[in-house]
């Protein structure tokens, strides 16, 4: 089982490159990158406990767990099952080998697991239908999506600057994982939906775009949006750099959690 020191990035070390199939994502082979990175971002937003962080340790994985744990996805949860799912890069969707299950998984887990998913693949099928395949990168078993390719291909790589501020621009994107999805707004993109208005037309078709999701998905992530905009303690046009937070359908708080910083 592979050991992640990134924070929130579950499938950084490798961009595979498959060959034909009719999903046709934009892939690339690269090095692994991640002991390049010897800054880690400080001062980040968060949630009571939300760092979602895979480090090498001692917890058993090998017993049952509670898929949410604390507000968030139980890490133990999906160290626990991440071998067992697996992305089809000629379907585009997420596929569970129930050959490598657990063999004493719960209900609970099964029927936890089961639901992320299928949750995703609906969000993942739903934005190959919009997204044009040049802005879509897989990266390993996730995908992710964004406005131009290479702001794809350097989340997909997690090759993008760390800088040394707290705030910076940031990136739009949505990063597709079998329990969710990990969504990053640029701080250009924050201001423009503060100075549209966060329920306008405008602000929804701007984020409908850059993201490939459905006005109503959209919306939906706008009111997420504007619920957490008391963290900041600043309006939306006055927000100092980009951010990025987590979705996972059924988790508390709307699914919402892990808000920190880009």
């Amino acid at each position: 089982m592979k050991n992640w020191k990134t924070t929130l990035a579950l499938s950084s070390a490798t961009v595979l490159l498959v060959a034909g199939g009719t999903f046709g994502l934009n892939q690339s082979i690269h090095k692994n990158i991640s002991e390049a990175k010897t800054e880690v971002k400080s001062n980040t937003i968060k949630l009571a406990k939300a760092d979602f962080t895979f480090t090498d340790s001692d917890v058993d994985t090998s017993q049952p767990t509670e898929p949410i744990e604390n507000g968030q996805v139980n890490t133990d949860f999906v160290d626990r099952f991440d071998n067992a799912v697996s992305l089809n890069s000629t379907t585009g969707q997420f596929e569970i080998d129930k050959t490598a299950l657990p063999d004493n998984a719960s209900d609970e887990e099964l029927a936890a697991l089961n639901k992320m998913v299928d949750a995703s693949n609906v969000a993942l099928a739903q934005a190959i239908k919009i997204v044009p395949k040049v802005d879509m990168v897989q990266s390993d078993n996730s995908v992710v999506i964004s406005d131009n390719p290479q702001t794809s291909q350097e989340i997909a790589q997690d090759s993008q600057i760390v800088m040394t501020s707290t705030y910076h621009e940031g990136s739009t994107y949505v990063h597709y994982y079998w329990w969710g999805m990990r969504i990053g707004i640029s701080k250009t993109m924050i201001h423009t939906i503060g100075q549209d208005g966060i329920n306008s037309s405008a602000a929804i078709g701007a984020l409908a775009s850059a993201l490939g999701k459905s006005r109503p998905d959209v919306a939906a992530i706008l009111g997420e949006i504007g619920g957490v905009t008391w963290f900041f303690g600043v309006g939306l046009t006055k927000v100092p750099g980009g951010f990025v937070f987590n979705f996972t359908a059924g988790a508390p708080a709307n699914g919402v959690w892990g808000l920190e910083w880009q």
